[in-house]
């Protein structure tokens, strides 16, 4: 017999929470419904359901209302991120961004040689190929998120990052 899966930290903090939260005018709005007489009857007859029936139904209405609010959210992250400039982590280590100096991304992409063996694009080589210089950045950050796994303080940003960014999906969902 398989084992249950078990719901990660990750799950109910980024996926599960904002679902939960942004629901809630969808229960004041079936609240007020239950006064009219069909959805009363039809409410009645749910709620007679035996317990786990109804927890059960609740959880996988939940399911897939998270599942939603995930995919709109994931929408909205490819066209703000994808398509426009990419991910911070991108586009902060292209030379002609000038949040960082030179000299820290002279040394980023030394660390980046030396520990994962492949090479970025120099100054002169980004502004003669900027969009390998793009893909090359997003190619090395995927490495990196590989290696550095779910340590402490990057499973914690994942987790906020994917609260934020389903609460904006779910947000969405009620326009």
């Amino acid at each position: 017999m398989a084992a249950a899966k078990r719901i990660s930290t990750y799950e109910l903090f980024a996926r599960y929470l904002p679902a939960i939260l942004t629901s809630i005018p969808f229960l004041f709005l079936g609240y007020f419904l239950l006064h009219a007489t069909g959805t009363r009857d039809l409410m009645t007859f749910l709620l007679s359901l035996k317990f786990f029936g109804y927890l059960s139904f609740s959880f996988i209405g939940l399911y897939f209302y998270s599942q939603l609010i995930r995919t709109t959210s994931k929408y909205f992250e490819k066209r703000l991120f994808h398509d426009r400039v990419g991910f911070p982590t991108t586009y902060f280590m292209l030379y002609a961004n000038r949040e960082y100096s030179d000299a820290f991304k002279d040394a980023y992409r030394k660390r980046v040689k030396k520990e994962l063996g492949f090479a970025l694009l120099s100054k002169t080589e980004e502004e003669a190929n900027p969009v390998e210089a793009v893909r090359r950045l997003n190619d090395i950050t995927k490495q990196i998120i590989l290696r550095v796994g779910e340590g402490v303080l990057v499973g914690k940003h994942n987790q906020w990052y994917g609260f934020f960014r389903n609460m904006i999906g779910g947000h969405c969902m009620r326009f």
